[in-house]
């Protein structure tokens, strides 16, 4: 497997990633690598379970006041399939 550290260039451009980044403080820093070291995961791995639960919460919580205030759902009122 390439290293991210020495190929991301490469990876990016071949895969067609994107890179999702942010500076935090040290304490969360220090807690993400305490949690990751806990479940024997990296802190991208982490990071992407993170970032795709969170989407789905978000996607959830606005199909239900979607549906709250229009009576349907998303899919029904636009014709998507789910």
């Amino acid at each position: 497997m390439l290293n991210d550290a020495d190929n991301g260039p490469k990876i990016r451009e071949e895969v067609l990633t994107k890179r999702i980044q942010f500076d935090t403080l040290p304490s969360l820093y220090a807690k993400l690598e305490n949690v990751c070291s806990l479940l024997d995961c990296s802190k991208r791995e982490f990071l992407e379970m993170a970032v795709h639960d969170s989407i789905q919460k978000a996607e959830a919580v606005f199909g239900d006041a979607f549906e709250q205030a229009s009576g349907q759902t998303f899919y029904q009122a636009f014709g998507v399939k789910e």
